[in-house]
């Protein structure tokens, strides 16, 4: 139990100093309320609200991750010039993984060599790709 006193002392202090770490989406009626139940509450108050609060961000990232699942889309076009015009909106994972494959292939493109002196690039070569 002293442990358990000398941690919300601790952050009381933080708080009071204004630089304890919260949630930076916490509201700030909400955070002064956990607070309250932090410095008033038994541990057995404290063990629940954290366990619920942490249940109800994990909803939350949950409704997120569906929310980017049901949005997702991925279109494509030619340019007037030939070239691939990409759009996407992924989730953050599926994202991660196109942005990938996308640097992979580009390290494998062949760079055709650009004639600046004729202010276009030589495309009898090939198509001139740049990162």
């Amino acid at each position: 139990m002293a442990s358990g006193l000398t941690a919300i002392e601790e952050v009381d202090s933080q708080a009071q100093r204004g630089d304890a770490e919260t949630d930076p989406d916490l509201e700030p009626a909400t955070e002064d309320y956990l607070l309250s139940i932090a410095l008033h509450g038994t541990a057995h108050h404290v063990e629940t609200l954290v366990r619920y609060y942490r249940r109800a961000k994990e909803a939350e990232a949950l409704c997120r991750e569906a929310r980017q699942q049901a949005n997702r889309f991925v279109s494509y076009r030619y340019d007037d010039d030939g070239s691939l015009v990409l759009t996407a909106s992924l989730p953050a994972e599926a994202g991660a993984r196109v942005v990938k494959a996308l640097n992979l292939i580009m390290a494998d493109m062949p760079v055709a060599p650009v004639d600046r002196t004729q202010g276009a690039p030589d495309v009898s070569a090939g198509v001139a790709y740049t990162t």
